[in-house]
């Protein structure tokens, strides 16, 4: 079992003298926005708006009309009609307003998916650093406590242990090595994550080594969490929704058509007439029904904009006030906790090594160490994570 665990914990540096990718973050974000699928997909949706905008205005094509016989006496006659629906002009109008709200949101959608694409990169990538320092120490952890079953047996044949101790120091060995290798599979799967974003099947390794604090990229020194990307998005649906209203009032405009008529009837030849037509709607209800669905969509897209706009102001200072908390225990890690954890198990080696204390004693010491650096980790993933989150509202 130990072998197998061992040759998993090194199987990455065996692979990355094969072939295997030094993934820094930047890249990892770079490579995302490169070969994701969905943002493959909603900038294919933003060239359709775009063709959308040029099919406007849709006039109807035009109707010639030729009728040749006896149409008007005995004698063979012909008529000849070229007619042009042009349709209303405010529809027209509006068709096109609403086309450039449509275009509008898909790109504004467009910005918001590589944002988002951008930031849950960030949060895998330095999820995954956290899950290789996890497998760091508790691959020393496991180192240290291999000794104990063969420890506590020895002891036990001397009955200078209990059963109960015996099982105790067993359990704690056979902890350390479970826990490595659930801490194996979790650094894989973490692992994994990065490859879905980056459509990819290569050995990965991260460029950093050590966890550090994630440091917001800010565009300027003045730049507030004002999630401007995520709410123009929610603006661009409320002015689809207005446009749309407006294109279902224009339908109560009149259409205007246009055509020429020649005709010949014997004895005459070469007559010419003018064609003026007018189309409106004659019964109202149909378009009443559809202006009120509109207004009522546009209302709901009105308070989906007020309650997104609200909802994030209170998640952003939640956030900030969650990073703070965090930041403040880190520091507390650092000043105090840390220090203190390195100094007893340097300590307590050396005293080992001096046989000033037991094998026992030093298991116990290097455990608790083990556990104040595990819990610093976890610290710093917090943070890092709410400080990704609150990235994805910078602008």
């Amino acid at each position: 079992m130990l072998r197998n665990l061992l040759l998993l914990l090194f199987l990455p540096l065996y692979l990355s003298a094969q072939d295997t990718l030094v993934l820094t973050p930047a890249m990892a974000v770079t490579l995302a926005l490169e070969k994701n699928p969905a943002l493959a997909g909603s900038a294919i949706m933003v060239e359709n708006a775009l063709a959308g905008m040029k099919a406007v205005p849709d006039i109807s094509p035009l109707e010639v009309t030729y009728r040749s016989g006896q149409l008007y006496s005995d004698e063979n006659s012909v008529y000849l009609r070229i007619n042009q629906n042009f349709g209303s002009l405010p529809e027209h109008i509006n068709n096109y307003r609403l086309a450039e709200s449509e275009l509008n949101k898909d790109l504004a959608g467009h910005e918001l998916r590589k944002k988002e694409t951008a930031a849950s990169v960030k949060s895998a990538y330095y999820y995954w650093v956290y899950q290789n320092n996890r497998l760091k120490l508790l691959s020393a952890k496991q180192r240290v406590f291999s000794g104990l079953p063969r420890f506590a047996e020895m002891k036990y044949d001397s009955g200078r242990l209990s059963p109960d101790s015996l099982f105790e120091l067993q359990s704690m060995a056979a902890d350390a090595e479970t826990r490595l290798a659930m801490c194996l599979a979790d650094v894989e799967i973490s692992a994994n994550k990065i490859r879905m974003f980056l459509m990819s099947n290569e050995e990965l390794v991260p460029s950093m080594a050590s966890l550090p604090l994630y440091q917001v990229d800010r565009p300027s020194d003045t730049a507030m969490y004002t999630a401007n990307t995520l709410i123009n998005y929610y603006r661009k649906l409320l002015e689809v929704s207005s446009a749309s209203v407006r294109l279902k009032k224009a339908a109560f405009f009149p259409g205007v058509s246009l055509g020429v008529i020649n005709q010949r009837i014997k004895p005459y030849e070469g007559l010419w007439a003018w064609q003026l037509g007018i189309t409106f709607p004659l019964f109202f209800m149909e378009q009443k029904a559809g202006i009120r669905q509109a207004g009522n969509m546009e209302t709901i897209a009105y308070l989906e904009l007020e309650n997104r706009i609200f909802r994030t102001e209170k998640e952003i200072e939640n956030l900030l006030m969650e990073l703070e908390k965090i930041f403040r225990k880190i520091m507390y890690f650092n000043r105090y906790l840390l220090v203190q954890a390195e100094n007893s198990e340097e300590n307590a080696k050396v005293q080992l090594e001096n046989e000033e204390i037991s094998y026992l004693d030093y298991i116990k010491i290097f455990d608790a160490s083990t556990g104040v650096k595990m819990q610093y980790l976890e610290a710093v993933d917090q943070y890092n994570q709410i400080a990704i989150q609150l990235e994805f509202y910078m602008d």
